[in-house]
């Protein structure tokens, strides 16, 4: 990439890295969310959200996100019966920004009774 192209290229920020579910009831769900904002000059794009397991669903609001522009990223916990434990899980975050295309994010949460 040139120095120009650098200069107008998307650049993701998010409001937070790091996230907490807090206690979650054993079998029960729980949302949580976060905003990607474009701070950069091009359309920022979301290659894809990882959440790395089968007891998470990771939706953000679109895809594309124009420059000024930030979307809701939404993670769920699924209903599934996760033993009554702290769990602390790395999201990776894929978009097209050059210079850290890819981003983690951290949840947290414990299971109770």
């Amino acid at each position: 990439m040139t120095a120009t192209q650098r200069l107008k290229a998307p650049i993701a920020e998010l409001d937070k890295s790091n996230l907490s579910l807090g206690k979650v009831k054993k079998g029960t769900s729980k949302e949580v969310a976060l905003r990607l904002k474009n701070v950069g000059l091009s359309p920022l794009k979301i290659r894809y959200i990882d959440p790395m397991c089968d007891f998470l669903k990771v939706v953000a609001e679109k895809n594309t996100i124009d420059p000024g522009k930030s979307v809701l990223i939404n993670f769920e916990l699924l209903p599934k019966e996760l033993p009554e434990i702290h769990f602390q899980k790395q999201i990776e975050l894929v978009t097209n920004d050059p210079s850290v295309p890819k981003q983690y994010i951290t949840l947290e949460w414990d299971v109770v009774k």
